[in-house]
């Protein structure tokens, strides 16, 4: 399987962040890389992570971490900053969402051809994520009006 250079990946991880953040919500998304040695799943708090995967030429996934304010935050700006209350299903499919359009827009940087499978969202406080035989391409933790997302991409080494 090709590789991706992990040395340059983190500068197009990093534009197309903030390109997708602010097509879709309307809200820059600016790095905060001290925040990148302190995973969210450390605080304690109710955490959202959504994932999607591309399979091909290269296969891996990109995941979305946060907590449920930043969630909410998300997917008011998602749907036009609605005076309505969000629903965990809502907030899961934003976010869906929101994964799957930076995953298919990360898809053009990395070696083709590539599927974008289906995204998922998981909801708690305390679990851990596994990707056996994946290895940690990109992390890099942005905020958006004070509320805090971590990104991963994982790259797939062995099947």
């Amino acid at each position: 399987m090709p590789q991706v250079d992990a040395g340059t990946f983190p500068t197009t991880l990093l534009a197309t962040v903030q390109n997708v953040w602010q097509i879709m919500l309307r809200r820059p998304a600016a790095p905060a890389p001290e925040l990148r040695t302190t995973p969210l799943s450390a605080t304690g708090t109710e955490m959202f992570t959504a994932w999607s995967s591309l399979s091909g030429a290269w296969t891996g996934s990109v995941h979305l971490h946060c907590d449920r304010a930043a969630a909410n935050a998300f997917s008011t700006w998602m749907l036009n900053d609605t005076a309505e209350p969000l629903r965990d299903d809502d907030l899961a499919d934003c976010l869906a969402e929101l994964c799957n359009v930076l995953c298919g827009n990360l898809k053009t940087a990395l070696p083709g051809p590539a599927e974008l499978g289906l995204p998922g969202v998981i909801v708690g406080e305390d679990y851990r994520l596994q990707l056996p035989g994946g290895q940690v391409l990109a992390r890099l933790a942005f905020t958006a009006e004070d509320h805090r997302v971590d990104v991963v991409v994982v790259q797939q080494t062995r099947t």
